[in-house]
């Protein structure tokens, strides 16, 4: 499961506004599920419908950063210890 978010958002570019774009077109092209691809598509345009409408709103929120620390936690998730 850890996998699936890295190659996702590996794929994926965020613009001054923060307003992110999937650059692959299936999940294929990812060696992910077709069901995980979709939804991270539809993750990433609800924050994409969050992020328009705090702009709209004259709310200013910091973008998300797709650097390397990003993707290294997203592979080095640790689980919740009860």
């Amino acid at each position: 499961m850890k996998a699936a978010p890295y190659r996702f958002y590996r794929h994926c570019t965020i613009d001054e506004d923060g307003i992110m774009t999937c650059h692959a077109g299936s999940g294929s092209e990812l060696n992910i599920s077709e069901e995980v691809f979709e939804f991270r598509l539809r993750d990433m345009e609800s924050l994409n419908w969050m992020m328009r409408k705090a702009r709209l709103e004259g709310r200013k929120i910091r973008p998300a950063s797709l650097d390397e620390r990003y993707f290294d936690n997203l592979l080095n998730y640790k689980r919740f210890q009860y």
